[in-house]
């Protein structure tokens, strides 16, 4: 009997313990218990959830939307070869579309749906909102895209709390905040030169269109804290602006990084196939096809050779650290020889992610 009413004691904190989160929206959202019917209004989102919990990462998803399977089918395939469960798992539109379904939540018996805060202004418009609240379905406002070097770390513990990851997350931001931490205190205790970077976004998805350029958010904020100056950040304040290529010729450009994935089913697509199944020889391919566009061969920084290609999924992902790293060793040798991007890489999977990093995810005109 004793052990009995032991055992009742050790169970009785864990079962029915209501929590409190607080949103990046300033929101506090009760919950009796941890949610168990997710909704990720967001495919990429997933990127998160692996991080938090990589040997059960879909346990607690109901459903996604479809921008995972579509803009980055290395990492679905990965996933999706671990947990076929994946592939059946019900679809939902993403806020971007304008459709989210909330009666589809109902059905489902949602019982947390999970926002980026850049669609709040949105959802709250279209009434999205205001009948999740009339259904009684909680939702919470995240942030993996637009302002990473502030809303990464808090986002990863609010889904901490609500996963029952906690001690993950924590694990989680300590290993990013060191790896931030090599690059930033090491260009503060130098003097550098800020090289002028050019930053296309989806270089190549388009066949040779060009140019789309990141301004000051995403790569533009990556790019500074590597020590660079963004040129697109004297073009525009948002994520990325395009221009016409001719304003690109008649500037002097450092370095030209270009963010890319496998968007090979894209007809037009010539963009090295960056990710998880890329091929050294597809990629130096792709790179010599970004320089031949209509111009390039003419410029400076082309003939020299400081041209870099970059997986593009970095701009939402919580290995950004990565990106940051990779860029302020090509941008500054010297103060980083002892830098290894590769090995924190691998590292990150190691710890955060349900499978081992293969492929290619940056590289260096041949």
């Amino acid at each position: 009997m004793r052990q009995l009413i032991l055992l009742i004691l050790l169970v009785l904190p864990s079962v029915g313990k209501a929590f409190v989160v607080s949103d990046l929206s300033g929101r506090q959202v009760t919950f009796e218990q941890p949610p168990k019917n997710i909704i990720l209004s967001e495919g990429r989102m997933m990127y998160l959830v692996m991080a938090l919990q990589p040997q059960s990462p879909g346990h607690n998803i109901r459903a996604l939307a479809d921008d995972l399977a579509k803009a980055d089918r290395d990492t679905w395939q990965k996933l999706t070869e671990l947990y076929p469960s994946f592939v059946n798992k019900p679809i939902v539109a993403s806020p971007s579309t304008g459709q989210f379904d909330v009666e589809q939540a109902f059905s489902l018996n949602a019982d947390l749906v999970i926002f980026s805060l850049n669609y709040r202004d949105s959802l709250q418009q279209s009434e999205t909102l205001n009948r999740l609240d009339a259904l009684a379905i909680p939702y919470l406002f995240v942030d993996y895209r637009h302002d990473l070097s502030n809303n990464l770390l808090p986002s990863m513990h609010i889904l901490g709390q609500v996963l029952g990851q906690q001690t993950q997350a924590q694990k989680f931001s300590n290993f990013v905040q060191k790896q931030l931490n090599i690059v930033e205190q090491r260009l503060a205790e130098h003097n550098h030169k800020q090289p002028l970077v050019l930053l296309e976004r989806a270089a190549g998805i388009n066949g040779p269109v060009c140019c789309r350029v990141f301004g000051q958010a995403n790569f533009g904020a990556f790019a500074e804290t590597a020590g660079a100056e963004n040129w697109g950040s004297r073009k525009t304040s948002g994520v990325s602006v395009d221009l016409n290529p001719e304003t690109l010729l008649v500037e002097d450009f450092d370095v030209i990084i270009a963010t890319t994935g496998n968007w090979s089913h894209k007809k037009q697509s010539i963009s090295p196939p960056l990710g998880y199944s890329a091929q050294q020889s597809q990629v130096d391919s792709g790179m010599q096809a970004l320089v031949q566009r209509t111009g390039w061969p003419q410029m400076p920084v082309v003939k020299n050779k400081q041209v870099y290609v970059m997986w593009h999924q970095f701009y939402n992902h919580p290995g950004y650290f990565a990106a940051i790293q990779v860029m302020a060793k090509w941008m500054h040798p010297s103060l980083f020889t002892d830098l290894d991007p590769q090995q924190v890489w691998q590292e990150y999977h190691q710890q955060f992610m349900p499978f081992q990093s293969s492929g290619i995810f940056w590289s260096q005109l041949p």
